[in-house]
């Protein structure tokens, strides 16, 4: 029954959809371009605080962490830089300034995923939000290993707002939701935040990563119409959603 009941919805909807097509892949453009920009900014800042390591040996902690803070400022969207050793321990903290202000005792993280994948990853990887255990907020962690000697000597991370992946301004009405996937599905910002994503949402897309797409499909008691776009450089899918009340 509920099959049919979306079927006769589709072909109700057919001809504004069709016609409304065209500013929804604009948006969702818009919105894909957003997050590109960020994501390739926050390459560009871990790049830099990997060369800021690698070929300062001679900088105070105090400096170095300093400056770290400056590259990170840079760019909105972006919270904090860590540095982390290669055991997993933090060096640096351009918020908590551990280096600055002379801390012993430092936080381990060598138990997250954005550390132990760093070893395995040459280029920056964005992982799916994670609690801060000092903050206690979520953040997307972006980080990237510095090599010296073929062997990883620290893992930079760029500590991101998952908010700041989506630009609200870009948004077409009341009723629409952007949501961001990475390459396994797994969601990684939305707006609005308080949206209850449908745990199949991403499957039920049937997402081929192969241009823009456009597909009707249930939103928890309603529906979605969504395009979407996947940015092949982040592994990132970007999906620009105008729900479609039920009667």
């Amino acid at each position: 029954m509920r099959r049919l009941v979306l079927i006769l919805f589709i072909l109700i909807l057919g001809s504004l959809a069709v016609a409304g097509s065209d500013q929804k892949e604009h948006k969702l453009l818009n919105q894909a371009l957003n997050a590109s920009s960020l994501l390739n900014q926050t390459s560009t800042v871990l790049m830099a605080a990997g060369d800021l390591l690698s070929n300062n040996p001679d900088l105070t902690p105090s400096v170095l962490e300093a400056t770290l803070a400056r590259y990170a400022n840079q760019v909105d969207g972006i919270r904090s830089i860590l540095v982390l050793d290669d055991r997993g321990e933090i060096v640096y903290d351009t918020y908590h300034k551990v280096a600055s202000r002379g801390i012993s005792q430092r936080l381990y993280l060598g138990d997250r995923d954005y550390f132990k994948g760093a070893f395995n990853q040459r280029k920056m990887t964005l992982y799916t939000p994670v609690i801060g255990r000092t903050s206690g907020s979520p953040f997307l962690p972006a980080s990237q290993a510095v090599m010296t000697n073929g062997a990883v000597k620290y893992v930079t991370v760029a500590i991101l707002s998952p908010n700041r992946l989506i630009h609200p301004s870009i948004i077409e009405t009341d009723y629409s939701v952007v949501t961001i996937f990475n390459r396994e599905g797994k969601l990684l910002a939305k707006f609005p935040d308080g949206t209850d994503i449908p745990d199949d949402f991403y499957e039920s897309l049937e997402i081929n990563k192969n241009g823009t797409n456009t597909r009707i499909v249930p939103f928890n008691q309603n529906f979605a119409h969504s395009v979407w776009v996947h940015d092949s450089k982040h592994e990132i899918t970007v999906v620009y959603s105008v729900i479609q009340f039920a009667s």
